[in-house]
């Protein structure tokens, strides 16, 4: 089980915290009592009775890790929206994964009981307002900042408020990703190493305007999917890739 606790009283939260078992998402609200209350299964940006999920937009390309992230999400215990733009890619994605879970079983790797439950937890969706329920939103569209700036712009309109936007960027200024983003105190960083499920490190890289909250989200996520989450500064390479090459 992986978690981390959130402890600030932000976007009408007195505390957050989120834990991801293998049974699925849970989320729960502590208040200055110090009690906890399950809002997992509740309301989410007022729409009452939706399972709060991640939302992870794939990119079309391999490196743009269309399977990676959903996989290791949802092996983490996540339970994943997953779009792509191109008409069946979500879908195939969710057959491959299945494909490569089922192999792994059968190498003894994983359970084919958690297997299963892995495939799921992927629910492949077909606009980007199908994401609007989801508490957590990354994307792994190509690394060119029109492109992306372009996708926060939507994301914007279909999440809402409370919605946390993580970029997957290895070197774009997330501070420029979210400066079309009406509120963009809510977009963060995250760089995935590829090949994802081997390479455990993430980078979490908070933009100039990015609230301690959308930082702390996107830590505790990166954690349930069992990454290890540092923070670096939003500057040139972040901090691994400006270490090894020149910028």
């Amino acid at each position: 089980k992986a978690g981390i606790a959130i402890d600030r009283a932000k976007k009408g939260l007195d505390a957050l915290e989120i834990e991801a078992p293998h049974d699925g998402l849970l989320v729960y609200q502590r208040d200055w009592r110090g009690e906890s209350k399950k809002i997992g299964d509740g309301a989410y940006n007022g729409q009452p009775g939706i399972k709060m999920s991640i939302g992870l937009i794939a990119g079309t390309e391999p490196y743009h890790y269309p399977d990676d992230l959903p996989k290791v999400a949802a092996t983490g215990g996540l339970d994943v929206k997953l779009f792509d733009v191109a008409e069946g890619a979500a879908d195939a994605a969710r057959g491959r994964i299945a494909g490569f879970l089922e192999r792994a079983a059968a190498r003894g790797k994983i359970s084919q009981s958690d297997a299963q439950a892995a495939v799921l937890r992927i629910e492949p969706v077909f606009s980007l307002e199908e994401l609007g329920a989801c508490f957590f939103v990354v994307e792994a569209v190509a690394e060119k900042l029109e492109v992306k700036q372009s996708l926060f712009a939507q994301l914007a309109e279909a999440c809402g408020e409370q919605t946390v936007l993580a970029t997957n960027t290895s070197s774009l200024p997330v501070t420029a990703i979210a400066a079309k983003v009406p509120g963009p105190d809510r977009v963060v960083g995250m760089h995935f190493f590829n090949p994802v499920p081997l390479m455990r490190l993430v980078e979490v890289i908070p933009g100039m305007n990015s609230s301690e909250f959308a930082v702390e989200t996107a830590q505790a996520v990166g954690a349930a999917m069992g990454r290890e989450v540092i923070v670096a500064s939003d500057g040139p390479g972040f901090l691994v890739n400006r270490v090894s090459r020149p910028f």
